[in-house]
């Protein structure tokens, strides 16, 4: 059955099959379907070109709660009302050929996770959400982002940390005792299971500092294998004597050991080193 602009339905609780609407269609009262109930709604509250709502996915519980202003002819816009929070929307939009689709989220004030990603069990593997300067990815349970699809020969494909920030580290001598450190500062990138940091440090008093130096307070534990217990070594530049120097690093300490270029102690009284290393966790 087809209901012309200009026709009408007359009878008592007349039913049909199927009917199909030309123009607009307006419900006063409530829309009851097999599956359950549309509460009443305003005329911006639900509005669906081409699409279609699921009635045993979707409940319509407030009148801004879903806006899909326009779905593709073939699209569905599935949302459950229980995932709905108070005070968000979830809006659904499509230009036109040759344009992209948008979906709209905004979450609760406490910047509950609006889209999740859940298991067959229901354990939730991973989030998204967005504050009022980022879009902030969980991924739960020591996952990450898998690039698998991409073929390759390593024994992982798996991005599962990303980190950026400052470290502090101590300076002390390898024989003798420095009586003053001065300036401290570093900071450190880490990628995956690389680390990458940078220090410097000036030594206003040497005392009877000498040998070598200790630096320590690494940001992360390097890797012990038996690849690392031989090392990696960093680079370090003395500003005062423009003379080069180097860090080593080995697993399981977060203290590395410094030298000059040749070996001898690689600093003094009123001097400043910095240096660059990188190393795996």
């Amino acid at each position: 059955m087809t209901v012309k602009q200009q026709g009408g339905i007359f009878g008592r609780n007349p039913t049909f099959n199927n009917v199909e609407v030309e123009g607009s269609l307006t419900v006063n009262g409530e829309a009851i379907s097999d599956f359950g109930t549309m509460a009443q709604q305003d005329a911006d509250s639900v509005n669906i070109d081409g699409g279609s709502i699921d009635g045993t996915t979707v409940g319509i519980t407030t009148p801004a709660a879903i806006k899909a202003t326009t779905v593709t002819t073939s699209g569905t816009l599935l949302v459950n009302r229980s995932s709905i929070l108070t005070g968000a929307v979830i809006e659904a939009s499509y230009a036109g050929a040759g344009t992209q689709y948008g979906i709209e989220l905004q979450p609760a004030a406490d910047n509950t996770y609006p889209l999740m990603f859940k298991s067959s069990s229901g354990s939730v593997a991973g989030s998204i959400y967005a504050t009022s300067s980022n879009i902030l990815i969980d991924v739960g349970n020591g996952g990450g982002i898998d690039f698998s699809a991409t073929a390759g020969t390593g024994t992982s494909e798996l991005f599962d940390d990303y980190e950026e920030g400052l470290w502090t580290p101590t300076v002390s001598s390898g024989t003798g005792t420095i009586t003053t450190v001065g300036t401290v500062s570093g900071y450190y990138t880490k990628v995956g299971n690389a680390v990458f940091v940078h220090g410097s440090f000036t030594i206003t008093n040497n005392g009877t500092g000498a040998g070598y130096l200790f630096v320590g307070g690494l940001p992360f534990m390097p890797l012990g294998t038996t690849q690392s217990s031989y090392g990696i070594v960093g680079a370090g530049y003395n500003t005062s004597s423009a003379q080069m120097s180097f860090i080593r690093i080995t697993g399981n300490s977060t203290t590395g050991t410094m030298r000059k270029y040749d070996g001898s102690y690689p600093i003094g009284t009123g001097q400043t080193i910095g240096f660059s290393a990188h190393y795996y966790t």
